[in-house]
Order: structure tokens, then sequence, then C-alpha cells
């Protein structure tokens, strides 16, 4: 057998987004266990986006990716859901404008 073997059987591939979606639907289903899970992957989708670390797109998605982290650590769904939409909001305007 090779070095480079391959196993015929394999885990799915993660495509990048995959974790946001799951997030959304988390939220909009209620399920904070999964939300958590989703949240986790979110983070770490992150840490290895092609995002300089000094921008202020950055900033925004550090500043709201921490407060849905604190929604949803303390069980609050609805903030969390409203945090992850004023992050939106707010990378939609970092975007447009530029900054």
């Amino acid at each position: 057998m090779s070095a480079y073997a391959v196993s015929p059987v394999s885990a799915p591939r993660r495509q990048r987004g995959d974790g946001f979606r799951q997030l959304l639907s988390s939220l909009d289903y209620g399920d904070l266990g999964a939300a958590q899970e989703a949240y986790q992957v979110v983070r770490e989708d992150f840490r290895h986006a092609p995002v300089p670390p000094a921008s202020p797109i950055n900033d925004t998605l550090e500043s709201g990716l921490g407060r849905i982290g604190a929604a949803l650590q303390s069980g609050d769904l609805m903030g969390a859901r409203h945090a992850l939409e004023d992050m939106q909001q707010r990378f939609r305007g970092a975007l447009i404008l530029g900054r």
C-alpha cells in the first residue's frame, strides 16, 4: 500500500460558509446546542479567513462574533439573532462604504 493511499470512506468536506448557514438555521429553529456548535465552526472559519487583521471588516466581524458568542453562552437565542443581524448590517455598510 502506498504512503499516499486514501481511505475509500471519508467525511464530507465542509464548505466555507456552512457554519454560518447552520448558525442562521439553528437560531431560526431555536436550537441552542446546534447554534453553539455552528458558532464554533464560524469562529474557526473566521480564524482562517483571508481578511487583513487590521481592517474595518475584520473589526466588524470580530465584535459581531463576540456579541453572538456572549449571547449564546448565556443561552439568549434572541440576543444572538439580533447580534447576528446587526453584524450583517454593519458588514454590508463597511463593504458599501469601502471602509
